[in-house]
């Protein structure tokens, strides 16, 4: 189940938008995570997983269009489908997910930014390369349930079948990062897992034992995303003083 409505700022409507952060294709309930901000074809979106914001694999009239409205913050947590001021971009593109059919390697999704934002994650500051992961690598994210959680890559490579996806069956997922030390909690998904101020993965599933992330350099390589600049001198304390 999900955290019941908590005023934590990843759950608050945040100006100028950054990673961290909660969303939801609206109206929509439930809530996940933007991960972070990258530039498409020099046009700033935000990144999140497929299940959180596109949810391609729910039959009509649910199924996603593009253009559709993202709202931060989502609609359990706050959010207003009707208020202006609660969407901050429209859906723009996600890799499709065939619920218990072949093995998949995505689970993301994007939306075309039309509000302010920072190219940081909430606590956590700017992004500024993508890597591999390593085995016992130390690594961070920053979700709407969890806030800033840390923890270290245990596993390279990991399969695993996935159930929620809307099919009779668990859906299997490829390739995976696996890590530790904390669980990803509903409405973590989404989150940038990083490596100091390096990204290492989009998380999407966990468990009592493990949870995964997606390997963000092939995420980025599919998509065609590139990371902005980060802010020059502004460290996130700065960025986020009143």
């Amino acid at each position: 189940t999900y955290p019941c409505l908590n005023p934590m700022p990843h759950r608050t409507r945040q100006r100028p938008l950054m990673g961290g952060l909660s969303v939801m294709r609206g109206p929509l309930g439930g809530a996940g995570t933007l991960g972070g901000i990258v530039l498409k074809d020099g046009v700033a979106h935000g990144v999140s997983n497929n299940h959180v914001i596109a949810q391609s694999f729910i039959p009509p009239p649910f199924s996603p269009v593009l253009g559709q409205p993202i709202l931060q913050p989502a609609v359990m947590d706050g959010g207003n489908y009707e208020a202006y001021a609660d969407k901050v971009g429209e859906l723009s593109g996600w890799e499709p997910i065939t619920p218990g059919g072949q093995a998949e390697e995505y689970d993301i999704a994007d939306f075309r930014i039309s509000v302010p934002w920072e190219p940081i994650v909430l606590g956590l500051g700017a992004v500024r390369g993508l890597v591999q992961a390593q085995l016992g690598q130390a690594v961070a994210a920053s979700g709407r349930s969890s806030g800033v959680s840390t923890g270290r890559v245990l596993y390279l490579d990991v399969s695993l079948d996935i159930g929620g996806y809307g099919g009779p069956t668990p859906t299997r997922f490829v390739g995976l990062t696996g890590f530790t030390d904390w669980t990803l909690r509903a409405g973590d998904s989404g989150s940038w897992l990083l490596a100091g101020d390096s990204l290492v993965g989009i998380c999407f599933a966990g468990g009592p034992d493990m949870a995964v992330a997606l390997p963000a350099q092939k995420m980025f390589a599919k998509r065609g995303y590139t990371l902005p600049p980060p802010p020059d001198g502004v460290a996130l304390e700065e960025a986020l003083a009143p």
